[in-house]
């Protein structure tokens, strides 16, 4: 018998209460241990009007991750599910936590205003849905739609996916139409699931190079949770949810892309201790930073501000001669005096917001920034890198309300991730002359620590990855590839002047050969995935404008890059670049 009951509570649409879900309850599970999940959607309440769900689908794979590991510490729990959420999010979550455990799923009942099924009878029938007796080859979409609710309209459906497109896959009711609370038992339930269940079996079966399965869902949460349950991510073709508002245009809004994706259960969970260091470390030290960065914008306001971002800044001449990046605005005009960071986590593991001039930073990031640094001087470093980056984004119009499907444009964003990590170290550079540890007739001292910051700059990159990161988004790869490679060119520049040019070229550079993919509106490549056909190699842009290849073997070879990366051994990337640099110094002198 069970020992101990998880309860999962997935609010969003409203709040479910713990008594709500006592009243669920017989007597035997309430005399049992209770372990409560909260896994509240609230705060991705924006996001969701804006369109944006990608934050929200990695919060939930991380809260399933941890349901996972909180199952295996207990000797043999109990689990069940209480949920008031977008249907998109539920599907995700229910896809997340899948079916290796049983979960006790309930539905609220609006009438009677409780969690408790109305009836202990099954009262449906569900039809068999049409799926061709034979195999279609063919790569393309099937859309699935699971009618409870209320209908799914073609005509919605076209508006979004188009009309070259299988025929869609029908769950629904025999000849009993659709409508509000159709399931009213426990049993009623588990006869959805066999329907779901069977229709995916059969695109399985029908569609074998099926590229995308679009889940069209209009049910009650606890249908959507079984929906999620049974999609088995590692079985099914990446599944694209969606979300219906009868006011928007088109009336079906892309939601959640389900997809098997390397498993967050290793993903170690941060302790209650590490947690609580979390929340002193933002009351303390990135307000600090905070502090140093309002002061140091409020001296740089108060001195031309009429000129160029950089006029009032140390080393004005050869910023002058330099000209970088001179649309960027002065930091004065990007820091308000009322900026805060709150003490509260953000939700999202190694994700953060700015909203209402408040900074919002995730446990996670917040350890991930420290780790590493040699000291507190060096971490409040690390801390006003990013927090000078973030408020330049304000600046290239990157923020709350922009954000959301900003990752369709790798190719801006990298330029503008560039520019932000540029500005960010040049203030740096500032703030040192500032405080008299350099002199800016000392240059040698100066390029000293322009390198120390570079590789900061780097160091900051490595805490928003993964203990083991083997999938990459292009562009963010590239953001890492950037600046390894201006490193290297810094050992041999011998004037800031000389510096600051190499700094304002954004590289062009590139590894080809890996396997590619889209996943949803951003492009990735797998570092362990190399294509038969193409050589791997790496390509960049001298200062000539020519084109410099490298392919395998030697100090060159990208796998040793990919490989290094993989392992996350920075002292390697380096090493890397700076042969790499060699070779290309032969054919351009800096």
């Amino acid at each position: 018998m069970p020992s101990e009951l998880i309860l999962l509570r997935q609010p969003g649409l409203r709040d479910i209460s713990k008594e709500d879900v006592r009243v669920a309850l017989d007597d035997r599970q309430l005399q049992l241990e209770h372990e409560w999940v909260d896994i509240d959607m609230r705060p991705f309440a924006d996001d969701v009007a804006a369109g944006e769900w990608e934050a929200a689908d990695r919060f939930l794979r991380e809260r399933a991750a941890e349901v996972h590991r909180l199952a295996d510490e207990l000797a043999d729990p109990e689990i069940h599910y209480f949920g008031l959420a977008e249907v998109p999010h539920i599907v995700a979550l229910g896809a997340h936590l899948g079916l290796e455990r049983k979960i006790v799923v309930h539905d609220f009942d609006r009438d009677a205003g409780t969690w408790c099924w109305a009836q202990s009878e099954p009262q449906l029938r569900f039809s068999t849905p049409e799926i061709p007796d034979q195999i279609i080859p063919q790569r393309g979409i099937v859309p699935l739609f699971v009618q409870l609710s209320y209908p799914v309209s073609d005509g919605d459906v076209a508006a979004v996916i188009g009309e070259e497109i299988f025929p869609p896959v029908r769950v629904g009711l025999v000849d009993e139409g659709t409508g509000l609370g159709r399931v009213r038992s426990a049993e009623d339930l588990e006869l959805a699931r066999v329907a779901v269940r069977g229709a995916l079996a059969g695109v399985r079966t029908a569609y074998p190079n099926a590229e995308t399965l679009h889940i069209f869902a209009p049910v009650p949460t606890s249908v959507a949770f079984v929906l999620g349950q049974e999609l088995v991510p590692r079985n099914t073709p990446p599944a694209q949810t969606y979300r219906y508002r009868h006011d928007a245009e088109p009336k079906q809004q892309v939601a959640i892309l389900i997809r098997e994706t390397p498993s967050s259960a290793s993903i170690p969970a941060l302790s209650t201790e590490q947690r609580a260091e979390a929340e002193q470390l933002r009351r303390e030290a990135w307000a600090t930073a905070l502090d140093e960065v309002r002061d140091q914008a409020q001296r740089l306001g108060a001195r031309d501000a009429s000129g160029p971002w950089y006029g009032p800044l140390a080393f004005r001449a050869a910023f002058s001669r330099v000209n970088p990046f001179a649309g960027l605005a002065p930091l004065a005009n990007l820091v308000p005096r009322d900026s805060r960071v709150a003490a509260a986590p953000y939700p999202v593991r190694l994700d953060y917001r700015y909203v209402d001039r408040i900074w919002n930073i995730s446990d996670e990031l917040t350890v991930a920034l420290r780790d590493g640094a040699p000291d507190d001087t060096a971490h409040r470093l690390r801390v006003r890198l990013f927090l000078l980056h973030e408020y330049l984004h304000n600046h290239h119009m990157i923020t709350a309300d922009t954000a959301p499907q900003v990752g369709k444009f790798p190719n801006a964003l990298e330029h503008v991730d560039y520019t932000a990590d540029f500005y960010a170290l040049c203030h740096e550079l500032d703030r040192v002359v500032a405080a008299g540890e350099i002199t800016p007739s000392d240059e040698e001292a100066a390029l000293r620590w322009l390198r120390t910051l570079v590789e900061q700059v780097i160091q900051s990159f490595w805490a928003f990855e993964e203990e083991e990161p083997r999938i990459w988004e292009v562009r963010r790869l590239r953001r890492h590839l950037n600046w390894y490679w201006q490193l290297a060119r810094l050992g041999e520049v011998t004037t800031v002047e000389a510096a600051l040019r190499t700094l304002a070229r954004k590289p062009v550079i590139e590894l080809a050969g890996l396997h590619t993919r889209a996943v949803g509106r951003r492009v990735e490549v797998d570092l362990t995935r190399f294509l038969p056909q193409t050589e791997l190699e790496i390509a960049v842009v001298l200062e000539d404008e020519s084109l410099d290849r490298r392919a395998g073997g030697g100090g060159t070879d990208p796998r040793t890059l990919c490989e290094a990366i993989v392992s996350r051994r920075h002292d390697d990337v380096k090493g890397y670049f700076r042969a790499l640099e060699r070779y290309a110094r032969v054919r351009h002198p800096i």
